[in-house]
Order: structure tokens, then sequence, then C-alpha cells
């Protein structure tokens, strides 16, 4: 009689992949798995070709929770404290997105659009009730991004001190909160008595 299929296999091997992964890359290992999710080697090869499958699999997660969490903000200027508290509070896995998120991909060139769906969801926002050019929210949303990416990075590698650390959220939220209010007054020209924030300011570094 065969044995019955084994429908939680899956999800252990994840759970202790995403263990191992904390520890440490190198900690993840074929071996380690098998161990660490109680099965053996063809257990696993029944449901992932090879390791670079599973880290493909946990990205594809990382990459969800991320989205998820941050994209269930009201705007964009409320995500921002989302995306970093999801970052400090996940940093192998936030680390993870972008250390391997090139190297995962087939494709033989790269785009905004594989930022993945975090930046997308900025670049939807920013059209709605802004009368941007095409292209235009990609810009903006690049550079909010990469304010939040760049403030993320900072605080979970501690390279700013503790008693800065609140300075550095803060600065990111002026930061966002600033380019929106710019690009209401530049987008939304029926807007009566609109007075740009950063009047005098060279808005083509961000193009």
């Amino acid at each position: 009689m065969p044995r019955p299929l084994d429908t939680t296999l899956e999800r252990r091997l994840l759970e202790a992949a995403r263990r191992l992964w904390r520890s440490g890359e190198k900690s993840l290992t074929m071996r380690a798995l098998a161990r660490a999710a109680d099965t053996h080697a063809p257990g696993i090869y029944s449901r992932f070709r090879n390791r670079q499958d599973i880290i493909r699999m946990l990205l594809a997660q990382f990459e969800e929770e991320l989205a998820s969490f941050v994209t269930s903000a009201d705007s964009v200027e409320a995500a921002t404290d989302r995306y970093l508290d999801f970052a400090i509070n996940h940093p192998k896995e936030y680390e993870t997105l972008f250390t391997h998120r090139g190297g995962m991909s087939n494709k033989p060139a790269c785009s905004t659009d594989d930022l993945g769906p975090v930046f997308r969801w900025v670049r939807d926002k920013l059209g709605e009730g802004l009368e941007l050019e095409p292209g235009e929210n990609t810009q903006l949303a690049l550079s909010i991004w990469t304010l939040w990416h760049g403030t993320a990075a900072l605080l979970i590698h501690h390279a700013a001190p503790i008693p800065l650390t609140d300075s550095a959220r803060s600065a990111a939220r002026f930061g966002v909160k600033t380019l929106m209010q710019e690009a209401r007054c530049r987008y939304r020209p029926q807007v009566e008595g609109a007075v740009s924030v950063l009047s005098g300011v060279d808005l083509t570094l961000f193009e």
C-alpha cells in the first residue's frame, strides 16, 4: 500500500529553511534542512529542485509579507513607518530581498518593476489624484523608495548612533511628506493657493 502523501512537508521545509537562513546563509544546507524539517533528502527533492529553488520560495514569502504589511497603509506618507518597521523587525528577511533578488532573476536586464510590489504600489498610488506626465510617477516613486531603503539600511545596520535612530525615522517621514507636498503643488494646479515647499530646488536631481 503506497505511503500517504505528506501534505505538511512543503510548509515544514520552508519554515525550517527560514529558521536556518536567519542563522546565516551558510546554515541552509540540504542536510541541515532535512534534519530541521524531520525528513530526508528525497523528501526535499520531491518538493524543490535545488537549494536555489528553496531560496526563491523564501524570497517570494518575504516579498509577500513586506508588500502586505506596507500596502495596507492609507497613503504613501503613512507607509513610511510601516516600511521601516518591517525592515527593523525582520532584518534578515529584508536584507535577503535586496542581496539576492537580482541573482534570482532569469531576466537579461532589470527595470524599476523588478524592485517589487511595494515600489509598484507607490508608483500606482502616486497616480491617484495627480496629473502626472508619463514616467513622472516612476521618478517620484523611485525618489521615495530610495529614501525608505536608505533609511532602513541605516537602521538595521546600526550605522546611526542609537540616539539618532528616532531622528532618522523622523527625517524619512519629513522627506516623504515634502516630496508628496511638492508633487501635489506641481501636479494639482487646481488647488488654489498651493505653494511649492521646494521652490528653488533643482528637481532634475530626481529625474
